[in-house]
């Protein structure tokens, strides 16, 4: 008869139900641990939406959605396995303004808290809640005229033209705001700039050109201003006169000035002959000095251009003497006259845009000023004119 062998015992087969029983306990009493272990974490930049806002009330730095601009860190105690896996976009502070004071320092408790994750339940696992400060500042809300001022634009303007002028340079915004802010901008007004680099070429080739000059109007777009005390940024300009906004441009071309242009001696020379000598850049006519070359105006009108070119001069310094280079200075003649002459002439066609006496003078003005500061005398090859002044023991060479 063959011996039959007993089945060999096992860890697991000894008592297998007890050691069951004993690993299901254990993992439940871990799961209870777990659960039970409480942890602190401080989690930075936890957004703050304010609620119920007093009409008559308004706060700095809110924007149009409710939410504070200033960020709070937040220090949470509790549940171990949610405490660490919170992240600032998990959360959001709420708070209710409608009994609150000017001044308002804020406590926060867990039931300011809002979880943004739906796998979050604060209730059950926020346990305490601690905060830097956090003051907010609620402010009367007031309505008041402020000056918006046209300041220098951004960007460049697109090849082939040149900025000329911005008109007009101040309005009267109506603004809506806190107490003490809306009392400084009153004071110190609000910068209204544009940005150039949104213009194209295309756009201002088609519009009307006259004598070079071209009138851009500033687009409904374009017509928005910075609020200091909001956060969200633009709002539309609501003065009366924004529809009058435009800038003006001039086409970047040469002028021929088809006159010769007088040479001057500023004062006399004392050791050398105060004489322009004759030569191949220099023409002699009834006791006078010209400039014999052809020469063109850049970067102003073609009425800025025919009006001063009778006017311009070279104008030769006589402090420096034999042997050495002379200094030399491009003039317009009786300027302050032209000046006024330039207004008369633009005046009336200015007026019948329903401008105030005062900008339109002013705006004139600025242009002349401009197409001043910005003329360039060129050759005939576009290069700027150069000269070179020689004191001589017989008289000034022009070379």
């Amino acid at each position: 008869m063959e011996n039959i062998k007993e089945p060999r015992e096992t860890w697991w087969s000894y008592r297998w139900k007890e050691k069951l029983i004993a690993i299901v306990l254990a993992v439940i009493i871990w799961i209870f641990v777990n659960q039970a272990i409480v942890i602190s974490k401080t989690v930075p930049n936890i957004p703050v939406r304010i609620l119920n806002i007093p009409q008559e009330k308004v706060i700095s730095g809110l924007l149009p959605n409710g939410v504070y601009q200033k960020r709070v860190k937040l220090t949470l105690t509790g549940t171990r396995h949610v405490i660490e896996n919170i992240e600032p976009g998990d959360l959001e502070i709420v708070l209710d303004a409608t009994l609150a004071p000017d001044e308002w320092p804020v406590e926060l408790t867990n039931k300011n808290l809002v979880s943004l994750n739906p796998d979050i339940d604060l209730g059950r696992h926020i346990k305490d809640v601690s905060q830097t400060d956090l003051v907010i500042h609620l402010s009367q809300l007031v309505n008041a005229d402020v000056p918006l001022y046209v300041v220098p634009p951004k960007g460049t303007p697109p090849q082939g033209y040149a900025l000329v002028d911005i008109s007009p340079s101040t309005l009267l915004q109506s603004m809506t705001g806190p107490e003490e802010e809306m009392s400084d901008l009153e004071r110190s007004g609000v910068a209204l700039e544009f940005d150039l680099s949104r213009l194209t070429k295309e756009e201002l080739d088609k519009l009307p050109n006259s004598g070079g000059e071209v009138v851009f109007p500033v687009p409904s777009s374009w017509k928005k201003v910075k609020v200091p005390w909001l956060s969200s940024g633009m709002v539309p300009l609501n003065s009366g006169d924004a529809s009058k906004l435009e800038i003006l441009f001039v086409k970047e071309e040469a002028i021929p000035i088809g006159l010769p242009i007088p040479l001057l001696i500023s004062t006399p020379f004392s050791n050398i002959p105060s004489q322009i000598l004759p030569g191949p850049l220099v023409e002699q006519k009834n006791g006078l000095s010209y400039l014999n070359q052809p020469l063109r105006i850049e970067g102003t009108s073609q009425t800025f251009a025919e009006l001063v070119a009778p006017y311009l001069s070279i104008v030769i310094n006589g402090q420096e003497t034999h042997g050495k280079e002379l200094l030399w200075n491009l003039v317009v003649l009786a300027s302050e006259e032209l000046e006024n002459q330039y207004v008369d002439t633009f005046f009336n066609h200015l007026q019948t845009l329903d401008w105030a006496k005062s900008e339109v003078t002013r705006r004139l003005r600025a242009h002349f000023r401009t197409y001043l500061e910005s003329m360039c005398i060129t050759t005939a090859d576009g290069k700027p004119l150069e000269l070179k002044m020689q004191a001589t023991p017989t008289g000034i060479e022009v070379l």
